[in-house]
């Protein structure tokens, strides 16, 4: 089983264990957790987004829905449902463990994330995809709309310079 508190002390090139960290100061992690989930560098989204998710305080929930909602499709979108699916359904005020939790946020990031983390963050999914990852489907079909249209308009304007031709 995966310890992402351990994992991520180099990602986020923390000078001593996050859960030496936690245990001196719980509240200074987290903001520091929730903060990095707006950084530029995805892995140090994705290891936070872990982190919050292995330690299960829901207080952070809005924070880390908000940063949900921003993040594009893939791996750090799919870290965050991951946290979001164990602070909902786990967090640690129901007395599951960390263990637990570490456990539920790797099967929830192998296995995708649920329809109902999706639907109450604003993210709409694929019912009935039979995706277990966020693989942009929507955008996919957003761009071949795009495409057909422009094909289209193409089509058009190429009868109107053949239309111009033939009269000439």
């Amino acid at each position: 089983m995966r310890d992402y508190l351990k994992e991520s002390q180099e990602w986020l090139g923390s000078p001593k264990p996050l859960k030496d960290m936690l245990a001196e100061d719980r509240s200074a992690l987290l903001t520091t957790l929730v903060k990095y989930l707006g950084h530029s560098d995805i892995y140090k989204r994705k290891y936070a987004a872990f982190c919050l998710g292995q330690v299960g305080d829901d207080s952070v929930l809005p924070a880390l829905q908000n940063a949900f909602n921003r993040e594009p499709d893939g791996g750090g979108k799919d870290a965050m449902g991951a946290a979001l699916a164990a602070l909902k359904k786990m967090p640690a005020s129901s007395g599951s463990t960390e263990e637990q939790r570490q456990q539920y946020v790797g099967e929830i990031y192998d296995k995708g994330i649920p329809d109902w983390v999706r639907q109450v963050g604003g993210v709409k999914s694929a019912a009935g995809s039979g995706e277990s990852r966020s693989t942009g489907s929507t955008a996919a079909k957003a761009s071949s709309g795009g495409c057909l249209t422009l094909a289209v308009g193409a089509l058009i304007l190429l009868a109107v310079i053949v239309g111009v031709m033939v009269i000439w």
